[in-house]
Parts: structure tokens; C-alpha cells; sequence
């Protein structure tokens, strides 16, 4: 886990975070370790690191509670961000670190899941059926 200096405090009942470069704010798998919700956005962004520019990718999810965050692309994640569609459902597990060989820092593992949002509108008319019964 990420060690932290200091705990942020809670914000009040009302009020939304707010993040520079227009993203919703990142999500925090140490304080909730899964994520599930639709995927709303996904970007392409240049960060710098130094002097080194790197292209990576940003999904947007939105959850059950409403709030959209950002989930960045790790090497742990790439498949998923390969694979996924806006539209799409993603669960998305942090399982813990992960130890490399010949790596200073270990590397966040996932667990991830789609639900394609094809397979969602075919079970709608199912589901409304079984409603009126």
C-alpha cells in the first residue's frame, strides 16, 4: 500500500471534489479497494515526468453513488483499457502489490471484469418483461 503523510480530512455532506485539467478525481484504491460502475469518458493524455513526456490513457467511471472518478493506466491495467468501450461496465479489484525482480518498487495488482453495454441493452427487454409479471 501507498504510505501517506497525512489523512485527508472528509469533506462535508454537499460538496464535490474538485481537481485541476478538467479530471475527475482519481479514484483511491487504498481507501476502496473495488471500483464497478460505467465507464462515461476515456482519454488520451501526454504527462511529463522530468524532462520525459509519456503518452498514457485516463477511464472515467461513474458509480453507483453518482461521483465520476478517474482510474489512470498502470501496466497492471492495460489490457482492461485495451479491451473496454464507453458504455461498458468495469469492476475493477486492487489485490495488492506485487513484488518484481529486479524492480525497486512493486507494481499495483488488479483484478478486473466487463460487462460489455451490448450485453446490458439485450437484458433490458428480459428484465422489464419479468417486471410486469
Amino acid at each position: 500500500m501507498t504510505e501517506k503523510k497525512v489523512d485527508a480530512p472528509v469533506k462535508p455532506e454537499g460538496f464535490q471534489s474538485v481537481t485541476g485539467g478538467g479530471f475527475p478525481p482519481s479514484h483511491d484504491f487504498d481507501l476502496h479497494t473495488v471500483l464497478m460502475g460505467e465507464v462515461v469518458k476515456m482519454r488520451d493524455v501526454n504527462v511529463k515526468y522530468g524532462k520525459e513526456v509519456t503518452a498514457t490513457r485516463i477511464m472515467e467511471v461513474r458509480p453507483v453513488s453518482g461521483i465520476t472518478v478517474s482510474v489512470w493506466q498502470s501496466a497492471a491495467l492495460v489490457t482492461l483499457f485495451d479491451d473496454v468501450a464507453v458504455g461498458d461496465h468495469v469492476w475493477i479489484a486492487y489485490t495488492g502489490e506485487i513484488k518484481l525482480k529486479g524492480k525497486r518498487n512493486p507494481m499495483h495488482g488488479f483484478d478486473c471484469a466487463i460487462q460489455r453495454r451490448l450485453s446490458l441493452e439485450a437484458a433490458a427487454p428480459a428484465v422489464a418483461q419479468h417486471a410486469r409479471r
